[in-house]
């Protein structure tokens, strides 16, 4: 009977210790896994922030953050805009904007006509909409028309224009400002009060 209460007792033992080292195992395991994404975090980070250096060119740098525009007046638009959109989501769309889309949409259609902007706009509706957020071929046109003043390569600084402020039922409009150094052109910013799937932040002419 000893024996047999010894060996249960050491069973228990044997139970309690396999379930200590079982949790210290997955305590580990989860230490493991915080410190590898904070390590990716900060990989990403510097592959942005380099991203970044390598497309930037002629650019006031305190307006630049991480692949992100931050315009003027940014505090001022945070007070009036009660709505879900992150700021984060509208400063990396106009940072693809100004760098990516307008000088892609300037160079595919460089001295190109009318029929031959409407044929663009036809073959790539969907990458206008995702990346601006025009629905037809006249928001395209007035859009296009915009932005060709501008030098693409030198874009200075972007501004809020916080008295035309509007709110809407379902999302809100402000003028967005651009300044290049060759010449400075005004946007609207639409903004989406709750968050959808896709195009929470679109740029549409004036």
């Amino acid at each position: 009977m000893k024996y047999e209460r010894k060996n249960k007792i050491s069973t228990k033992k044997i139970g309690i210790i396999a379930t200590i080292v079982a949790v210290l195992i997955i305590i580990v395991f989860f230490m493991i896994i915080n410190i590898y994404a904070k390590i990716k975090t900060e990989e990403e980070k510097i592959n942005n922030k380099n991203n970044f250096e390598n497309i930037k060119t002629g650019v006031i740098e305190e307006h630049y953050q991480n692949g992100e525009i931050i315009p003027e007046n940014d505090n001022f638009f945070t007070r009036l805009y009660d709505g879900t959109v992150k700021d984060e989501e509208i400063y990396e769309k106009l940072f693809l904007l100004v760098n990516y889309t307008i000088p892609s949409i300037k160079d595919s259609l460089k001295e190109k006509n009318e029929q031959e902007i409407k044929k663009y706009y036809n073959e790539n509706k969907e990458k206008i909409l995702t990346s601006i957020g025009c629905e037809n071929q006249d928001e395209f046109l007035k859009f296009k028309k915009i932005i060709d003043k501008v030098d693409k390569n030198k874009f200075k600084k972007a501004k809020y224009d916080i008295e035309k402020f509007i709110e809407e039922d379902e999302y809100v409009t402000v003028p967005i400002i651009l300044e290049y150094e060759n010449e400075t052109i005004i946007i609207k910013l639409e903004l989406l009060k709750r968050n959808s799937l896709e195009n929470n932040v679109k740029f549409k002419p004036i």
